[in-house]
């Protein structure tokens, strides 16, 4: 290896620091967070790393590394999309009947995001739940 060249997974495409930048976002849900904890950040000022985890976030490889960490859990969960909607929707209706209608929004605007009709509208502020996420690296490969 070739001196300022960083190890890629041939599979992932990633790097060991990608790898773990993508294990901690999957895990926070906060990609600031994540790219401090994977990278050496300490220097850095927050608007950097905030632009930084920005830009990871944009890569392709990492929302497909995301997207597979993400469907791990899914599946390791137990939870399917109806499951989660039909509870959803149970929610708003008993706010609803309870003349609860800031829940029976909340619980609707859920089903709304869940099932993927506010893609790319949602408030920059809004961050994926956080989830468990256990990954062994081994010469920045996952085993």
């Amino acid at each position: 290896m070739s001196k300022g060249r960083r190890s890629v997974d041939p599979v992932t495409g990633l790097t060991a620091n990608m790898e773990a930048f993508c294990v901690e976002l999957a895990r926070t849900g906060n990609a600031s967070e994540a790219y401090r904890k994977a990278y050496s950040a300490e220097r850095m000022k927050p608007e950097t790393i905030s632009r930084k985890a920005a830009e990871l976030t944009a890569n392709g490889k990492i929302t497909a590394r995301l997207a597979i960490l993400r469907a791990e859990v899914r599946r390791a969960s137990g939870i399917t999309l109806n499951e989660h909607l039909t509870t959803l929707q149970e929610l708003r209706e008993e706010a609803r009947k309870d003349r609860q209608f800031s829940a029976a929004i909340t619980a609707e605007v859920s089903r709304g995001k869940v099932s993927g009709l506010y893609e790319g509208t949602a408030d920059e502020g809004d961050a994926p739940a956080p989830v468990n996420v256990t990954v062994n690296i081994v010469d920045g490969r996952k085993v």
